[in-house]
């Protein structure tokens, strides 16, 4: 074994060896200190998949900006969907099983069989007609049931086990569990890639691999048949047990656990053999300079597959097999993006390799060659950046302790991952459009009550989970920035079967809103705490009142920009410093969104969110963020906190990219923040959507979307505001009204007019454009410039709720006047 202090070759290369590559490269992230531009990635742990692109910035403004989208046609990551989640999530996790007083035989006993059911469940996904984008999430349920296989290879016997103190030789369950579950993971695999590499493919091929598939299946499905399969694996041993297939787990152990060992101690010697593997791996790839030299691939191809393993078992053995601590899960963000870029190098090659030993397509070839060894290189700079060496040293040092059931104080990610498996009775949830701060500020909030004041509260995201990835880009970059790993994976959602059916009687926590969302108002839930800074609709005070009551506005004006404000004074009342930095860079990046970075032009920024960013600045160790998280925040090694405006600047502009937002369809973006109200018997809503009024109407089908989007929420009036920022970094504001049913927009644009407080607040110019979709299809709309910038929907909600009474109050007094005649 190689020393720990070993330099890697070619220690010499540095950041510079890129600047040659597209600025725009999904995977590099370099910084240049003289043109203070840099690039980031983001790590492909969430579910869908999310892809964040690397970014330019050149001072100030932003010229480019970060973009969250979809890549290679589907979002898939290393955990299961949503659908495959619901299935998932029951299967038993270490934490949830665990402690220091478990057996590895006994673990073995609780997780195994419940992995390899579910892998016997997933068979029915490959019929006949199956395509290669359906089958990921089943791959994923192998995978992970094979390693499972492999970690507790020790305590299943093989052929010629010694048992009850006699030696026979029967026939190798163990052997032929893991043949099956191998052999199904690869060919699932290679039918998979033709979906996930972005293959050209021909029909042939991919019905070539199909039927290599469901082959497999058969011949699966006829061992089910004849073997007790499940019984052998209930059925773990205290002895121990030697097998060869295990290469990427006990291959260099110089003894194997047993069955009657400490699962902590069996899987911290695994831990250690595997990260110790891990370098070796490095070390041997390192020097080429292409992974496409002979020899080089393989060396590559089992550092990527010992990473994958590693950052897996973190996943499943939590706590047991690591510490909690907010640096094992950096260290483990760490190891993750790593895996992250060799597998998007591998889905490269694959392709690249299809069509080599097809001998087809050579000008892709050419230029998948070009890009993997252009990846392979920036590789190789970020390993030496982020100091990878000393990443994985720290992870073997921590595998040196005395095993623990639970730790006092859990880091963000384990608190999350605990909660998904075990969720409380005590919701904390924000409202219903979910932007950035209604989601931190749950998170956050819950994170602070559980910890520190015995409040065993449970975060909820106030959206559906496909929406976290699809329409949060600036939200998925902030956890990326925090350490969460598997934000997908490892939240709640608003529409989890737990709050669908389980959550009925629960106590409830508002943040950012103080008045449950409409469809739980049947949900029985008892509203004991709220934290907002929207005006107050007087609900609840039965239940809700003195200190648990915190609404910051008074006389038609919030008190804080943020939610996130709220949670900060919290923390600063309940925690001695230093605070989680996880916790402490979610509340900095939401307080500085939503006070458009302490902007007194904008209007928003009270002196209580300028004391909450002094006191997080202050009272964090921002050392202790992960490097990728300090380089992206403008953090240099002699920089004790971060850039607050290139933090702001990094979010907004993952927010407003006007590539994501074109990307959008019109039900999309209406639905991306959208609040409800209801005045005097009339509903309406009003959505917030981040770019300029005319190449929103600019989309196709504009007006048709509208009216389907406008049917769908049961309106007969929506109001849009738009929001951008110019290439200065300006905020602008627009407005459209939509409106059927015969409504006035007359009345609406006189009200407005004659209001003088809302005149004069919003100065409203109207925008008359023969290019902008006139009233069509029984939708009527018209279009304003507002000038002043600082009303947001906090007044633009009342002022058409103040409307609609107007309205209402003027027919009640015609009736009056017929009836009277």
């Amino acid at each position: 074994m190689a020393e720990a202090s070993k330099l890697l070759p070619g220690a010499s290369l540095n950041a510079a060896s890129c600047t040659t590559y597209d600025s725009v490269d999904r995977d590099d992230r370099s910084l240049n200190d003289s043109s203070e531009s840099f690039r980031f990635e983001s790590s492909r742990g969430d579910n869908p998949r999310s892809r964040i692109t690397s970014v330019l910035f050149v001072s100030f403004p932003i010229l480019a900006i970060a973009l969250l989208y979809s890549f290679r046609g589907s979002f898939i990551d290393g955990s299961p969907t949503f659908s495959q989640q619901l299935v998932v999530s029951e299967l038993v996790f270490a934490p949830n099983v665990a402690d220091e007083t478990t057996s590895f035989c006994k673990l073995a006993k609780y997780m195994l069989p419940a992995w390899y059911q579910e892998s016997v469940s997933n068979l029915p996904v490959f019929v006949p007609d199956v395509q290669p984008g359906d089958v990921y999430n089943t791959r994923k349920v192998l995978l992970k049931t094979r390693d499972l296989v492999d970690v507790f290879s020790p305590v299943y016997p093989n052929a010629t086990s010694s048992i009850n103190n006699e030696t026979t030789i029967n026939e190798n369950m163990w052997s032929l569990i893991r043949h099956h579950l191998n052999v199904g993971y690869m060919v699932v695999g290679e039918f998979q890639d033709l979906h996930n590499a972005h293959v050209l493919y021909s029909q042939e091929l991919m019905e070539q691999r199909r039927n290599v598939v469901l082959k497999w299946k058969s011949d699966f499905e006829q061992f089910q048949a004849t073997h007790d399969a499940l019984l052998f694996l209930q059925s773990p041993t205290t002895g121990s047990h030697q097998h060869k297939e295990s290469h990427l787990f006990w291959q260099n152990a110089a003894a194997l656990p047993s069955g009657s060992d400490s699962a902590t101690s069996s899987l911290e010697m695994l831990g250690k053999l595997q990260l110790h593997q891990v370098l070796e791996y490095l070390w041997q790839a390192f020097p080429y300079v292409s992974v496409l030299e002979e020899g080089a691939h393989q060396h590559y191809h089992s550092l990527r597959k010992q990473l994958r393993s590693v950052v897996d078992e973190y996943e499943l053995f939590g706590n047991v097999m690591y510490p909690e601590t907010e640096q094992v899960a950096s260290a483990m963000a760490v190891l993750t993006r790593a895996r992250l870029r060799l597998g998007n190098i591998n889905d490269d090659w694959t392709a690249y390799s299809i069509y080599v030993e097809n001998g087809e397509y050579y000008s892709e070839q050419q230029r998948l060659e070009i890009k993997i060894d252009e990846s392979w290189t920036k590789f190789r700079v970020w390993v030496h950046r982020v100091k990878f060496e000393d990443v994985i040293q720290y992870l073997v040092s921590s595998l040196n302790r005395v095993p623990q059931a639970v730790h006092k104080t859990l880091c963000l990610n384990q608190f999350l991952q605990d909660r998904k498996r075990r969720p409380t009775r005590h919701l904390v949830i924000g409202n219903e459009a979910g932007d950035a701060d209604s989601i931190i500020s749950a998170i956050a909030l819950a994170y602070v009550e559980s910890i520190q004041e015995e409040i065993k509260s449970t975060p909820i995201v106030s959206i559906p989970k496909a929406d976290l990835t699809t329409q949060r880009p600036e939200v998925i970059l902030l956890m990326e920035m925090a350490g969460i790993v598997n934000a997908s994976s490892n939240l709640i959602f608003v529409d989890d079967p737990l709050i669908q059916h389980d959550a009925i009687d629960s106590k409830v926590t508002l943040v950012d809103h103080n008045i449950l969302a409409e469809k739980f108002q049947g949900s029985n839930w008892t509203v004991v705490e709220i934290v907002d800074h929207h005006q107050d609709e007087g609900l609840y005070f039965d239940t809700c009142s003195g200190n648990d009551r915190t609404i910051a506005f008074v006389n038609d004006k919030a008190l804080v920009a943020s939610a996130c404000t709220l949670v900060a004074e919290r923390l600063r009342k309940v925690w001695k410093p230093p605070y989680p930095v996880s916790i402490a860079v979610l509340l900095l990046g939401v307080i500085l969104l939503d006070s458009v970075n302490l902007s007194p032009e904008v209007g928003k920024v009270t002196q209580r969110d300028k004391d909450a960013i002094d006191d997080l600045l202050v009272n964090t160790e921002w050392q202790d963020l992960p490097a990728d998280a300090r380089l992206i925040i403008g953090m240099g090694t002699g920089d004790p906190v971060p850039n607050s405006t290139i933090l702001f600047n990094v979010l907004q502009g993952a927010k407003y990219d006007k590539g994501f937002w074109k990307s959008l369809s019109v039900r999309d973006a209406l639905r991306y923040d959208y609040k409800e109200y209801s005045s005097c018997g009339q509903t309406f809503g009003v959505s917030t959507v981040l770019m300029p009024l005319r190449p929103f109407f600019g989309k196709d089908t504009v007006t048709t979307g509208i009216l389907d989007y406008m049917k769908a929420m049961n309106v007969a009036f929506l109001g849009i505001m738009f929001a951008s920022i110019d290439n200065e970094g300006h905020l602008f504001r627009q407005l459209a009204f939509c409106a059927t049913n015969g409504f006035s927009m007359k009345d609406l644009g006189e009200f407005l007019h004659k209001s003088d407080y809302y005149h004069g607040l919003l100065d409203l110019k109207e925008i008359q454009d023969s290019v902008l979709p006139q009233d069509d299809q029984g939708l009527s709309l018209q279009f304003f410039d507002q000038r002043n910038v600082q009303p947001s929907r906090k007044q633009i909600g009342p002022a058409l709720e103040e409307f609609f009474q107007h309205i209402s109050k003027s027919t009640c007094n015609t009736d009056q006047d017929l009836a009277d005649s």
